[in-house]
């Protein structure tokens, strides 16, 4: 074998770790940047990039797109989770270690119940949502450590 061909060969396994993991993020990057149908053609109120936590899923910023519009907001990382205002019972401010962050409690099936998002601008997240909330349960303000 060339010596040429065996060096390249040596070299593949040094390459295939970038590459993945080049290829793991870009793959997560087009699934959170994904549209659901409801949201064609709709205009958002707000929308960023923030970091989540789903249940026992952790994700720092920017593997979350919060997007907010009048009448429901998505949210989306390797899922993407639909949430019709009337659907939330409440949103709570958290701060947690230096981070700002909006646990969003819910009633919706199949989609995880412990949900908080994490964002420097979270105080402008809360009041845009806050407003839309027309149920039964208090909408919450606090400044919670856990």
């Amino acid at each position: 074998m060339p010596e040429q061909l065996q060096q390249l060969i040596s070299f593949l396994p040094a390459l295939s770790g970038p590459l993945i993991l080049i290829l793991v993020f870009g793959l997560f990057y087009k699934i959170r940047n994904n549209r659901l149908p409801e949201e064609a053609g709709m205009t958002p109120i707000h929308q960023e990039f923030c970091g989540g936590n789903f249940n026992y899923t952790n994700l720092s910023r920017p593997f979350v797109r919060l997007t907010i519009y009048n009448d429901f907001l998505v949210i989306s990382y390797f899922k993407q989770i639909l949430l019709n205002y009337h659907e939330i019972e409440k949103v709570e401010l958290k701060n947690k270690v230096g981070k700002k962050g909006l646990k969003i409690y819910h009633n919706k099936i199949g989609v995880p119940k412990n949900i908080t998002l994490w964002s420097p601008n979270i105080e402008k997240i809360f009041s845009l949502i806050q407003p839309k909330l027309t149920n039964k349960y208090q909408t919450h303000n606090s400044t919670t450590t856990k």
